[in-house]
């Protein structure tokens, strides 16, 4: 049985997850998160693989990740939020939108894009990160299982509990959730909602087509953008 562990080093490029005794569903999960990331081309917002070993000796796995030394961006935002900049809002959304084109390009689904998935580097810099319920697929990837998903972050066709799809234009949707927690400085998506099921009616159009509000960091001209992020219908969403 395999335990996962995350341990971090003071050290610009070491991100060290060890698996050992204890859950063999996370272990199989971290095995599947290495086979995907070699998958994936290098990219400036996508945080990268240094490397890997897996001991059939042991039944240990570690994988070695680029190191962020500013933690993941929501718990930035909210340390950070009286000094950040609308510039550098934007530039931390431009960079994710970038990096999730590049994954679309390579056929990644991520399937839980959220702040507390991009990691700060040193530079400031927004990287994507923990792929761990990603899939490499060539159309859209069906969820014909139940789990416990984000569903805060999930696009209309993929909140069904099971059967649900998931696409690259699902993480567009997921995009524009990230876009309301960095223009909020962090501020949970859907504070009012309690229920996957409120959700799916409040997002339906029969009865309303409900979006999040404007956020307070957020420009009328940026928020209108949202609007190509968050369409209804897959096909009409785009970074």
């Amino acid at each position: 049985m395999i335990e996962l562990k995350k341990i971090y080093f003071n050290q610009s490029i070491n991100h060290l997850i060890i698996s050992e005794e204890g859950c063999q569903e996370e272990s199989l999960a971290l095995l599947s998160e290495i086979k995907l990331m070699r998958q994936i081309p290098s990219h400036q917002s996508v945080v990268s693989m240094i490397g890997y070993c897996i001991s059939t000796r042991s039944m240990e796995t570690c994988l070695l990740l680029e190191y962020c030394a500013n933690g993941d961006l929501r718990s930035y935002l909210l340390r950070r939020s009286t000094d950040l900049t609308p510039s550098m809002l934007l530039d931390f959304s431009v960079q994710i939108a970038e990096g999730m084109d590049h994954l679309a390009r390579y056929k990644i689904v991520h399937r839980d894009l959220a702040a507390r998935n991009v990691l700060i580097s040193d530079e400031k810099r927004a990287k994507i990160t923990d792929f761990g319920l990603s899939r490499a697929t060539p159309l859209y990837y069906r969820k014909v299982t139940p789990g416990k998903v984000p569903w805060k972050w999930l696009a209309p066709e993929s909140l069904a509990p099971i059967d649900s799809c998931y696409s690259s234009k699902s993480d567009v949707w997921s995009f524009g959730v990230v876009l309301h927690e960095i223009f909020s400085w962090g501020e949970a998506p859907w504070l009012q909602v309690e229920k996957i099921d409120q959700l799916e009616r409040l997002l339906h159009p029969q009865y309303g087509n409900h979006r999040m509000l404007k956020p307070v960091g957020c420009s009328n001209e940026m928020y209108v953008g949202f609007d190509n992020v968050v369409e209804s219908f897959p096909d009409g969403r785009f970074f």
